[in-house]
């Protein structure tokens, strides 16, 4: 078996891709499994043992890109991503994560709280994962929705607040898509002189400055260290079925 891992330029300094790769990294230590750090499949020579490289991305360009690539090489691509890449076609295997679980589990903690009319809020129609917890949103399992009650980002959090305030009475909960959202929509209700006591904020998305605005956001984050272990996981079956 051969392993390669690619990482996207301009993810690669963030703390997320940071987190993923250093599980990835320790992992693949314990597990005794050397790899090398590739730019591109196009790179990697061909011989007859099983190949696999690990994309960690979240540009949907470069994980089409990768996967093409990786098809003509006859390497099989395991990507970790935040998107979701159900619509992406080739032979690939994936780690994302689990979009609807988390929107069931934030509906499940405001009913918990006695919260019965939930606003989604931040929406961007240019983002797969935004796109899907609209969706999940919309399934109305635990609370009661509609899709009046989402407001999206078109062309700024200026524009979604002014039109999320004109309705702000029809609800006692909003989930917002990030921390930037949620902190943009807390600050422009303080403005407007609104209490914020019994009104919940959640918010996709664990950043440092989202944890001074706590209790007044609670924050929901993808475990990014699993991301990198699950990979292993696959890479065990892929290699245990001979793929």
């Amino acid at each position: 078996m051969r392993l390669f891992v690619m990482v996207e330029p301009n993810f690669k300094n963030t703390t997320s891709c940071e987190m993923i790769f250093k599980e990835l990294k320790d992992n693949l230590r314990k597990k005794r499994i050397s790899y090398q750090v590739v730019d591109s499949p196009l790179c990697i020579s061909h011989q007859q043992e099983n190949t696999y490289l690990v994309l960690i991305s979240t540009n949907l360009s470069l994980i089409v890109k990768t996967i093409a690539e990786c098809e003509a090489k006859l390497i099989h691509p395991i990507i970790l991503s935040f998107q979701l890449l159900n619509s992406i076609p080739g032979i690939y295997s994936s780690v994302t994560p689990n979009i609807e679980h988390s929107m069931l589990s934030i509906m499940s903690f405001l009913k918990n709280k006695c919260k019965n009319s939930p606003a989604l809020y931040g929406i961007s129609t240019e983002s797969s994962p935004d796109m899907a917890r609209m969706n999940c949103f919309l399934q109305k399992h635990i609370l009661p929705t509609s899709e009046r009650a989402i407001f999206q980002n078109k062309i700024g959090l200026d524009g979604c607040f002014e039109e999320f305030f004109t309705n702000f009475n029809d609800y006692d909960c909003v989930i917002c898509t990030n921390n930037y959202a949620a902190i943009h929509l807390i600050n422009s209700l303080k403005q407007r002189g609104v209490q914020l006591n019994d009104f919940v904020v959640i918010s996709y998305g664990q950043t440092h400055i989202a944890s001074k605005f706590y209790p007044e956001i609670t924050t929901v984050d993808v475990l990014k260290e699993s991301l990198g272990k699950a990979a292993i996981k696959i890479l065990e079956e892929l290699e245990s079925n001979c793929i």
